[in-house]
């Protein structure tokens, strides 16, 4: 399952290689410093190409009055958890701590944005 994955993002960057700038939004968005964590941008580029893992769906909520739009938020059968942040970013953000960024984004950080 991981080659898949390998596959479909060597295919997205033939099409169209990732900007400096796209890279560095992604690590802000993760609360990883560039000059201090420099070795942490790796988890940045991967943040910008999230694939669900296995037993993950997303689910769609339906407009209600006195909410502006509908959401995306993502179910797991497998651990019958739902969350509105995507898995795997909730994934990036715990490497990025645990490699010592102290900064990373909590998950109320990112839902912001």
């Amino acid at each position: 399952m991981r080659e898949l994955g390998r596959e479909a993002r060597a295919r997205a960057l033939a099409r169209r290689p990732l900007t400096m700038l796209e890279v560095l939004y992604a690590a802000e968005l993760l609360g990883i410093d560039p000059f201090e964590h420099p070795e942490l941008m790796f988890l940045a580029e991967e943040a910008l190409f999230l694939e669900l893992p296995l037993g993950w769906a997303p689910v769609e909520t339906a407009r209600e009055p006195g909410v502006p739009e509908g959401g995306t938020y993502f179910y797991s059968s497998v651990l019958t958890l739902s969350q509105w942040l995507h898995p795997k970013l909730t994934y990036l953000v715990a490497l990025a701590r645990a490699y010592g960024a102290p900064d990373a984004a909590n998950n109320e950080d990112i839902e912001k944005d």
